[in-house]
């Protein structure tokens, strides 16, 4: 709550201007949207980002693991954070964009997708590649030759996947409990810790 300094009642005029900043957005009937498969340290991930009919950017939606995981829950997240920020009624839709790109690229962990120019350093890295590209001016314009809708948003979509050729295959993996290391994969209907996959082999669960 903003209150005058002098005899401590509510500034109107200083209250409305914070809220209108905070306003969100109203989330359109129809919304325009291109989906892209990225590589990343943990496996295929696949971004989601829907426009509206002005043009502007409106919401995320991020997928990488199996339902129920620990990566899906914080991706799940990081998309609906991305979409708070579209929403927001301050700033132009490519400044809110921007800022995003800026906050989660460069982020690395201990395990890298790629090579060279390629390389991405972490999950939030390949978030930032893929809301990179879906900047360029004829990413919506529909013209790639691989279209398909999306299951999970009313849009239409366009597949626009990085060269995956350069990048090794990787399984999706989960969180290790007990060490902290993305390294618990399935092995034969149990999930294990993968010393190899630099965890601490102990965990396991069926």
């Amino acid at each position: 709550e903003v209150k005058d300094k002098k005899n401590g009642s509510e500034n109107s005029d200083e209250v409305q201007g914070i809220r209108s900043n905070y306003v969100l957005r109203p989330r359109e009937n129809m919304l325009s949207g291109v989906t892209q498969k990225l590589p990343t340290p943990l496996g295929n991930m696949y971004i989601t980002v829907n426009k509206t009919q002005e043009g502007d950017f409106h919401e995320a939606f991020i997928n990488l693991g199996l339902a129920g995981s620990d990566v899906r829950a914080d991706t799940d997240a990081i998309g609906r954070l991305i979409s708070l920020i579209f929403r927001l009624g301050s700033a132009d839709s490519n400044q809110r964009m921007r800022a995003v790109i800026k906050q989660l690229e460069g982020i690395s962990s201990g395990m890298v997708a790629g090579f060279n120019g390629d390389r991405v350093l972490s999950v939030p890295d390949a978030i930032a590649k893929g809301l990179k590209r879906v900047m360029e001016p004829d990413v919506y314009d529909n013209k790639q030759e691989s279209l398909f809708v999306n299951e999970e948003v009313s849009s239409t979509a366009t597949e626009t996947p990085l060269q995956e050729e350069s990048f090794a295959p990787v399984e999706h993996k989960e969180m290790c409990p007990l060490c902290g290391n993305y390294s618990v994969v399935m092995v034969e209907g149990c999930k294990k810790c993968n010393v190899q996959l630099g965890g601490c082999g102990a965990y396991s669960a069926c």
